[in-house]
């Protein structure tokens, strides 16, 4: 099932997640990895195990529209602010101009804050698209 996916931890705190095939994503994130260590949702997985999070299908969607469908999503549930996720974008875009691309298309406000890796900001953005 490709789709967007929620994580819910015992604090009630949030992850949202795209994929391809969602129930092999479950499956992964059960067998977790110390090479991710470093990501809240991984780290949230270990404290209170895997056994103690809700794991949960929130809307199915074309393969196309996955990047779209996660960003209304992670906004919806504040998940980068008050959750699991790291950012909003993920390691999904190549290059900066990528990125822009996104961020127009989805109809972001540039003035928002965002990082990735703690590059761009919106300030930035805001140069780079002209607004």
């Amino acid at each position: 099932m490709v789709g967007i996916y929620k994580i819910t931890n015992p604090k009630g705190k949030i992850y949202i997640g795209q994929s391809i095939d969602i129930e092999r994503r479950f499956k992964e994130y059960k067998r977790i990895s110390k090479r991710s260590a470093g990501r809240k949702i991984i780290r949230s997985l270990e404290k209170y195990g895997v056994e103690n999070h809700i794991f949960e299908i929130i809307e199915e969607c074309l393969r196309e529209s996955l990047h779209e469908r996660e960003y209304f999503w992670k906004q919806h549930y504040t998940s980068v602010e008050n959750g699991l996720n790291c950012d909003y974008f993920g390691a999904y875009f190549i290059s900066l101009d990528e990125l822009i691309e996104y961020v127009v298309l989805v109809g972001m406000d540039p003035n928002y804050e965002i990082t990735r890796n703690g590059k761009p900001t919106g300030e930035y953005l805001n140069e780079l698209i002209g607004y």
